[in-house]
């Protein structure tokens, strides 16, 4: 299980797997109560209690950053299970006709307090209509909207290379490079590098022309290795 320490939060990452399937959910808990939050819920259940209860944290939220099975795969169980609240964008809720029951929404930049955090939703459409990234203290939780060396496909209702293209270009606008990035999925590198390492070094964060990361983000040899996660 991988831990960071941060200065006002620290960050658990749950490595998560069905089959083939490998996904990181994130526990982000907050240093001086421990109450917590998780991004993004799958696969097994267990490792999630497990972790929680190793760290004595209590949690308060469950974040989702978009509707896929393997981010949302354990929404219900662990929000049944604690007796709390799950979140996703209205934009995403309202698009998929997501149950009402089965989530609270949430707006651009509103602002969500909980487990005495104070969450910045980041609305970023492209790889799913209202895909969210979570800045919460001094970390980035992504989803699929772009992880450390690449970005979410394009493909579905709801898609966007467009769109994403231009999520991808807000992110290098407002968020600082000291804070660390916390993606859905890994392939090579260690999670948790800073924005501005991955802005050096992550090719979809460096092409500056629309049309052009458009066809690159769509070519067909792209999809070969995109499920390629460890």
């Amino acid at each position: 299980m991988k831990v960071d320490t941060l200065d006002t939060v620290n960050v658990y990452g749950c490595r998560v797997s069905s089959g083939r399937t490998v996904n990181y959910c994130w526990i982000i808990a907050n240093r001086l109560t421990n109450q917590a939050v998780i991004v993004d819920p799958a696969w097994e259940l267990a490792t999630i209690v497990d972790t929680l209860h190793k760290n004595g944290l209590q949690l308060k939220a469950v974040l989702v950053t978009h509707h896929h099975h393997d981010h949302i795969h354990l929404a219900d169980s662990v929000s049944a299970l604690y007796g709390i609240p799950a979140f996703i964008s209205k934009s995403e809720r309202d698009f998929y006709s997501l149950s009402e029951h089965q989530f609270f929404t949430f707006y651009d930049s509103e602002i969500l307090s909980l487990a005495g955090l104070a969450i910045r939703p980041i609305l970023t459409p492209g790889h799913t209509a209202g895909s969210t990234c979570f800045l919460i203290g001094e970390a980035l939780f992504t989803g699929d909207t772009v992880f450390n060396e690449g970005c979410g496909m394009c493909v579905g209702r709801g898609a966007s290379p467009d769109q994403l293209f231009a999520s991808l270009h807000r992110l290098k606008e407002e968020i600082s490079d000291s804070i660390k990035v916390y993606p859905g999925h890994r392939y090579l590198t260690e999670l948790g590098a800073d924005w501005g390492t991955l802005k050096k070094n992550n090719i979809y964060l460096n092409i500056k022309d629309k049309d052009t990361f458009i066809n690159f983000r769509m070519r067909a040899e792209s999809i070969k290795n995109a499920f390629v996660f460890i």
